[in-house]
């Protein structure tokens, strides 16, 4: 017989369980089956047969492979990937067609050792599958790296629990990003196909334990204002059943009972029902309960509310050691041939078998997925029922409908731990429940969760447009046709004030971007090394804050090593470590720095600095003083002052010269020194970046002072440029190598044979009124799956810990990220002030409630083709925001992306309200769209004068999910 077949025998007669007093009914038993006796569905896995590269099945991964006959964990051979360089790619892999009729779990696995591999643990050493859907989308880079450094053979799972039925699988051992030697042995892909009358609950294979429940003896019904109502069993807390319309007789008609569940992930646990009393209350109802076997307790709080009955509730372990569990609530709900709605335009009739999500990959929790959206919804002709979580709770969590159990489900993935002090063992969650009108299924499901949580979706902003990031809007030629409404930079707050556009000051809440000198080593001693020297202000103060905020709050991996890689970016080469932007995260004396502090302080810095803005001028790093006792002439002149090495201070003015041939240009300045140290450079000096009229760079015209103490003195240059010039920066320049005090007056820039000053408030007489509308934070999704494992922090956290693939509890960095939006959040409404956020709403739904405004970096021209977002993903950014802008910026060769291809971005993002603009196709490197030479905003001009106020008149009236007309024909969209 076969085992899983066995299981199902000995699984149906067991069902329930009494330990003590504490009753435990066994709803779900799981199956536990070998991979073992599952078919290796890849061939020559262990890479035995053949003589020549490439082997039998396998191809190399760029590189390739190299087969060693002296190492192997298993037979005599294994394949061997070996790089002094880490740009370069190796690995090996296999491509398995499956052509699946139904999605089915996969498996796979890979033993590796490791000598001397530089960097930390990421997908660039790892098992790592792409995977291509019977539908031809795709499902790509689900991997589980390995350790890095020197280990023995290791062994590594992917497990994958798909959505649709998959047609193929590239398996591969991946080798890049890394320098050093690895080996590979003993691949395996398995297909975990079900036996007759098993099914999968949340992707596990299960069979359940069917009894006909007797009639309860005593029933709480919790009913809202508009008729929902969820009748509970008091002496069990079991749902006996859903009443409203349509739902209360497919309720009716269904034979198990719903309510929590929980599973220790663990140790493989069948799916359990604690058994307690309910409690009615004046708000709905209390209930607890405890499993003694699993050693965990549950309790809830049922409050019924005007339209939903909202569950509040919390488990506890009682054993003192890490868990890996899962809480669920399930709804009974016999909803065949009801339909299932992935969002506002995609149903689907419930068939028998199924199990509907809309998830998304994150490899971490019971199964890997966690929901997209906050909410689901079923419906049929009269009525539907959902099921929400609120935004402002954050979990790892899913929702779905099981049409084999007939269940409409959440589930909350937790590590518990005695190391969260604010809930030590504990984690808490909450979600609620509703019902809807039918007629306009998911549309209706969001109207009501607009409702619900009215204040998650609040509009502060008042005007809207286009997203600008960094150049200067002054700068832009005719800038008032191009419908700018959002700044990100305080570069010229008063005239972005005086114009009606928002400006933001900038941080990046989770990264620390390592630059390191160009001899040094690029592997993780070396970055540990250059850390260390920094935080000794080695390369001086700014740099030291940066390393000491790392060094406290790095996050680790599961090695106990920083979570960091080499790196090579237009804005740094060097290393990027993920951090925990946790504003509870301590300082001390020795290590007076947290990401969190480093950001605050340039957030205080920045709104501060605005008080006493000069016309025309800038910061340039922290800025400048405006001193009213010295002057060379007129009544003021700013000051810089340093008491240690390594600030950055100053002040920068953009000019605008737009030649049509080469003129030579004159640059001077004047300068007092007092106490100032070091020698003469271009740190302490006018320094002037040009850009040419063909989109060529020209950096560092440089005029120096003198060091030391003196009177004021004057430097001139003249630059004698070979191409005609369009714009040029000046900067005034105290900063890295020098202390002391400087005072700056008196600047020029203009053409030889000229006495016109090109530079705006050249004494800097002339103050400005601005102030800066909110913070900008960047990159918000970025290392939103990475994992803290570092202890320390653990005390800290304010949402609960999550598990890995390993069912080790750990922190998933992007709750930490959120904890700091949070803090952020309520600080800066309670100003008055607004949050902007890039990279929102790409997996994560919970800081929609945080951001006033939203957006994100895109490429639809890759290759040549026009590829723009689907419709699933805009749509999911409008219901997400509600009424709230989200913005785009389009990062690509603008050559490419030609005056056409722009009309079809700006006719895209008008059906969605969507707010189009541009970068640069490398982040502010090679040809930003709006500072370029080549002034692309000329060409598309007037797209943005036809289409920008058309987004901006559906902006205003605002969004509804319900549309109120419909259409037959699915290639039409309302």
């Amino acid at each position: 017989m076969h085992q899983l077949t066995k299981a199902l025998v000995i699984a149906s007669i067991v069902f329930s369980i009494t330990i003590g007093n504490a009753e435990v009914l066994v709803m779900k038993r799981v199956l536990k089956p070998k991979l073992g006796v599952h078919a290796n569905l890849l061939k020559n896995a262990s890479f035995e047969m053949g003589k020549r590269i490439p082997l039998p099945h396998w191809a190399g991964w760029k590189n390739g492979y190299q087969i060693d006959a002296n190492i192997a964990h298993s037979g005599k051979r294994s394949a061997k990937c070996s790089s002094a360089v880490a740009m370069r790619e190796y690995g090996v892999y296999q491509v398995v067609e499956l052509n699946q009729r139904e999605p089915a779990p996969i498996i796979a696995e890979c033993w590796s050792r490791a000598q001397s591999v530089s960097g930390t643990p990421n997908s660039g050493y790892s098992l790592y599958l792409d995977i291509i859907y019977m539908d031809d989308t795709p499902l790509w880079g689900q991997n589980a790296p390995f350790d890095c450094g020197t280990h023995d053979w290791q062994l590594r799972r992917v497990t994958v629990v798909p959505e649709k039925p998959i047609k193929r699988v590239n398996v591969y051992a991946l080798f890049r990003g890394h320098t050093g030697t690895v080996w590979f042995d003993d691949l395996r892909l398995v297909e975990l196909k079900l036996p007759q009358g098993a099914y999968r609950f949340d992707g596990i294979p299960v069979v359940s334990m069917m009894r006909q429940p007797g009639a309860p003896k005593k029933m709480i019904t919790l009913r809202t204002d508009d008729g929902f109502a969820v009748v509970l069993d008091a002496e069990t807390g079991q749902v006996a059943r859903i009443k409203v319309q349509d739902i209360a007789d497919a309720s009716a008609s269904h034979f198990t009972p719903g309510g929590f569940l929980i599973r220790d992930v663990a140790s493989e646990s069948d799916f359990r029902r604690p058994i307690g009393k309910v409690k009615r209350t004046d708000d709905g109802a209390l209930w607890s309960a405890t499993d003694d076997e699993l050693q965990l307790r549950l309790m809830a709080h049922y409050k019924v509310m005007g339209n939903c009955i909202r569950i509040d509730g919390e488990v506890k372990d009682l054993t003192g050691r890490d868990r890996a569990v899962t809480v669920y609530f399930a709804l009974p709900l016999n909803a065949i041939g009801w339909w299932w709605s992935r969002d506002i335009r995609r149903n689907e009739r419930i068939q028998v078998g199924n199990e509907y999500t809309n998830a998304v990959h994150i490899g971490v929790g019971a199964n890997g997925r966690m929901s997209w959206y906050p909410l689901a919804a079923v419906s049929y002709e009269r009525d539907g029922v959902c099921i929400a979580v609120p935004l402002d709770v954050p979990r790892l969590f899913r929702i779905a409908y099981n049409a084999t159990s007939r269940e409409l489900f959440c589930a909350f993935d937790f590590g518990l731990s005695r190391d969260t002090k604010k809930f030590p063992a504990r984690a808490t969650f909450s979600f609620v429940l509703y019902h809807f009108d039918a007629r306009w299924r998911m549309r209706s499901a969001l109207q009501k969760f607009y409702r619900i949580f009215a204040e998650a979706f609040v509009k502060r902003v008042e005007r809207e447009g286009i997203w600008m990031p960094f150049t200067d809007i002054a700068t832009v030629e005719g800038f008032e046709d191009f419908g700018f409404a959002f700044h990100e930079g305080n570069n010229n707050v008063p005239f972005d004030d005086a114009h009606g556009i928002y400006s933001f000051v900038y941080v990046e809440p989770m990264s620390h971007w390592l630059p390191m000198p160009k001899e040094t080593p690029r592997t993780y001693d070396a970055v540990i090394d250059t850390l260390h020297k920094d935080a000794n202000g080695v390369r001086g103060d700014a740099r030291r804050r940066y390393a000491v905020a790392t060094l406290t709050s790095g996050i680790y991996a599961r090695d106990g090593r920083l979570t960091a890689s080499i790196r090579k970016a237009p804005w740094c080469d060097g290393a990027l470590i993920l951090l925990n932007p946790d504003p509870d995260l301590p300082t001390t004396d020795e290590m007076p720095f947290t990401k969190a502090r480093v950001m605050i302080d340039a957030i205080e810095s920045a709104f501060t600095a605005m008080k006493r803005a000069l016309k025309g001028w800038h910061g340039y790093g922290r800025g400048f003083e405006i001193d009213d006792g010295v002057k060379r002439s007129g009544k003021r002149s700013i000051r810089c002052h340093s008491d240690a090495e390594g600030l950055e201070l100053g002040a920068s003015q953009t000019v605008i010269l737009n030649q049509t041939e080469p003129k030579p240009i004159r640059v001077s300045a004047w300068s007092k020194a007092e106490n100032v140290t070091g020698e003469p450079d271009v740190n302490y000096s006018i320094y002037v970046d040009m850009l040419y009229t063909d989109g060529t760079p020209h950096y560092g015209l440089v005029g120096k002072f003198q060091t030391g103490t003196h009177d004021w003195e004057r430097v001139e240059f003249i630059i004698r440029p070979k191409k005609p010039v369009a714009r040029a920066t000046v900067h005034m320049l105290f900063r890295r190598t020098h202390r002391g005090t400087v005072w700056f007056d008196d600047v020029f820039l203009g053409e030889v044979g000229s006495e016109r000053n090109l530079i705006e408030n050249p004494s800097f007489e002339a103050g400005a009124s601005g102030e800066l509308d909110g913070v900008y934070l960047d990159s918000l999704e970025m290392g939103a799956t990475a994992l803290n494992y570092r202890r320390e922090h653990w005390q800290y956290v304010d949402i609960p810990l999550i598990f890995d693939a390993m069912r080790k509890p750990c922190q998933l960095m992007f709750f930490a990220t959120y904890e700091f939006a949070r803090w952020l959040a309520e600080r800066m409404h309670g100003r008055g002030k607004l949050m902007f956020a890039n990279g929102a709403l790409l997996r994560f739904p919970f800081p929609a409630h945080l951001l006033d405004v939203m957006g994100v970096e895109v490429n639809w021209m890759r290759g040549g083709k026009y590829i723009p977002a689907s419709d699933e993903r805009m749509s999911y950014w409008r219901a997400m925001c509600y009424r709230k802008p989200y913005c785009l910026l389009m990062n690509t060769n603008y050559a490419q992306l030609t005056h056409e291809f722009v009309e079809r971005y700006m006719k895209r993002c008008l059906f969605y309200a969507i707010f189009p603009s541009m970068f640069d196709e490398a982040a502010d490197s090679v040809d930003p769209y709006w500072a370029s030479a080549r002034k692309w905003y000329n060409r598309d001009r007037d797209l943005f004068k036809r289409y920008i106020p058309l987004i901006q008149a559906l902006a205003k009236a605002g969004w509804e999910p319900i549309t109120h007309a419909w259409t037959s024909d699915e290639k039409v969209y309302v």
